[in-house]
């Protein structure tokens, strides 16, 4: 809904990273919103992944990589709440099951092309996400990243302070933030 309403503010994004797909529906508004662009998706759990493969069935602007972002690839625990989110932290005041998934670091993945614009919803493993790109974080044109305002869903040190910190530290400045409940923001870099 934000890229729509300020689509005059953002340019062509031509390479998109989305890491946190859950059911491919950001990806696939991206490729409606950006008409030249090529989408990457990372979803873990594998019910959602499942999900996603269904969803994005004939679209081959979106590719599907069925892996947990991480800097720790070889923590490969995934936390699954009973409300249906997940993590690789545990949560805190919820019950929860856990798996094994696979694992990967952005690092290792990518090349040294330009990422236009990089979406990351993880449920509390943000700095973990932005830690596994390495020095190709400089490659980010665009960061949009859903975070705890504060750590009270997981056991996790990701928060909007510790999120905004990190990539300030990193030469991104904050571009808009929205509040989107008491616990929750999304914020632009």
């Amino acid at each position: 809904r934000h890229l729509e309403e300020n689509s005059h503010k953002v340019y062509d994004c031509k390479t998109i990273i989305e890491i946190g797909a859950y059911n491919c529906s950001e990806s696939i508004a991206f490729t409606l919103l950006f008409p030249n662009s090529k989408v990457t998706a990372f979803e873990c759990k594998p019910k959602l992944a499942a999900k996603c493969r269904e969803n994005i069935e004939g679209i081959e602007r979106i590719k599907l990589i069925e892996a947990m972002v991480t800097d720790t690839p070889k923590s490969n625990f995934l936390y699954l709440c009973n409300g249906g989110l997940s993590s690789m932290y545990k949560p805190i005041n919820e019950k929860y099951s856990i798996i094994n998934v696979p694992t990967i670091r952005m690092d290792e993945y990518l090349d040294d092309s330009i990422i236009d614009f990089l979406w990351i919803d993880v449920q509390g493993a943000e700095l973990n996400v932005l830690n596994s790109f390495g020095e190709k974080l400089k490659n980010v044109m665009t960061i949009y990243c859903e975070v705890d305002i504060e750590n009270n869903r997981y056991n996790s040190n990701s928060t909007l302070t510790s999120v905004s910190d990190f990539l300030m530290g990193m030469d991104f400045f904050v571009k808009d933030t929205m509040i989107l409940n008491a616990g929750e923001a999304h914020i632009i870099f």
